[in-house]
């Protein structure tokens, strides 16, 4: 069976505290009756090849500046300049190879002008985290 979970990310890059970042968490990125969000750790589970999709250095990114934003007004005080907010797009997929993962991120999830995509298993991603 082929399955497919798409997860939103959000990256912020600075100085917040933690419970700066669990507010904006909670009050900004998180609708409570229909998403579930999480700080610093994934929500994908049970996956074979998790794809990440994100812009590349130099491309706009405006649901990012949104964002950053957002959290500023959420926070109540303005990002230095170099604090910043990336999004990315996270497919949690079930049932193909690593192979066919690459596939479908080159055909179907991304542009590779302006995206860049890394495809990832659990394992990987494990070893990122340090278990």
């Amino acid at each position: 069976m082929t399955e497919i979970r798409i997860l939103n990310v959000y990256t912020i890059s600075g100085e917040l505290t933690e419970s700066e970042l669990e507010l904006a968490r909670t009050e900004l990125f998180t609708d409570p009756i229909i998403q579930s969000s999480t700080l610093n750790e994934s929500l994908a589970k049970d996956f074979d090849f998790l794809v990440e999709v994100g812009f590349r250095p130099g491309v706009t990114d405006n649901v990012a500046k949104s964002s950053r934003e957002g959290i500023q007004d959420t926070i109540g005080r303005s990002l230095r300049q170099d604090e910043a907010v990336y999004t990315s797009m996270q497919y949690a997929l079930r049932g193909v190879t690593r192979e066919t993962a690459d596939l479908i991120a080159k055909n179907a999830l991304a542009n590779g002008l302006i995206d860049q995509w890394v495809v990832l298993s659990p394992e990987e991603i494990a070893a990122c985290n340090g278990e």
